[in-house]
């Protein structure tokens, strides 16, 4: 099933998906429409790897219990659609009332 507008693809097993809204993926993923912010995509202008800071909902706590293994060095995708917009690492992963998974190519 394809999946429309933006959305972040953790490659973890089974893949857990993120984006904005409530709409249904299907059985493929562990869904979580919990995407409040993505960062500009950056890259130094001294060629170095371009990096992207995905921010998520964690009021709940939701994703603090998710990432008690930090997904560090898991493939993260950023989508609008079926096009890649970014493919990289997960560098760091920080916890508050948003948990931030920053990323580089």
């Amino acid at each position: 099933m394809a999946i429309s507008g933006i959305h972040v693809i953790l490659m973890t097993s089974p893949p857990f998906l993120f984006h904005a809204s409530t709409d249904d993926p299907g059985s493929l993923w562990v869904e979580y429409p919990l995407l409040l912010d993505i960062s500009r995509i950056r890259a130094d202008t001294g060629g170095g790897n371009a990096t992207v800071s995905i921010t998520l909902d964690n009021s709940t706590g939701e994703m603090t219990t998710l990432f008690a293994d930090p997904p560090i060095m898991e493939q993260l995708l950023l989508m609008d659609g079926e096009e890649i917009l970014f493919d990289g690492v997960v560098k760091s992963v920080s916890m508050a009332d948003t948990c931030t998974l920053s990323a580089e190519a």
